[in-house]
């Protein structure tokens, strides 16, 4: 069954909630009502996410654990958990295919690591980020 309308629902009033109101073929939902899309702050998300069914077409903004892509210290953590994992189970040369990130480490964590890096490595540039 295809809608005509998206349901949507959002917990901030700012800009966002003003676009939604002005795109065709999108409604409001006020308080309780089954909704098709909800923008939800990080709160709602921790405290109803596992106690709340939604419908294979219901879609909202966050997801548990979203930090774990969107921090750039986790991002890496993951994406260098994943390689060690691929290189085991699939070997070195599929791992390597997780090379589209340049060496990168989290300080002040992995600082002796760079330290090592740095100086096998002289005249390299470095991009450092707060």
């Amino acid at each position: 069954e295809q809608r005509t309308l998206i349901r949507f629902k959002t917990k901030p009033v700012n800009t966002l909630m003003d676009v939604l109101r002005h795109r065709p073929g999108w409604v409001e939902v006020k308080d309780e009502g089954e909704w098709d899309f909800y923008w939800c702050d990080v709160r709602w998300l921790q405290k109803n996410f596992d106690q709340t069914y939604m419908n294979k077409h219901v879609r909202i903004s966050h997801f548990r654990n979203y930090y774990e892509l969107t921090q750039k210290n986790y991002m890496v953590k993951n994406l260098k958990r994943f390689r060690k994992q691929l290189e085991r189970e699939a070997g070195k040369v599929e791992a390597a295919k997780c090379d589209f990130f340049p060496k990168t480490f989290d300080m002040p964590r992995e600082y002796h690591l760079f330290v090592d890096e740095f100086r096998k490595s002289p005249g390299v540039t470095w991009i450092m980020k707060p």
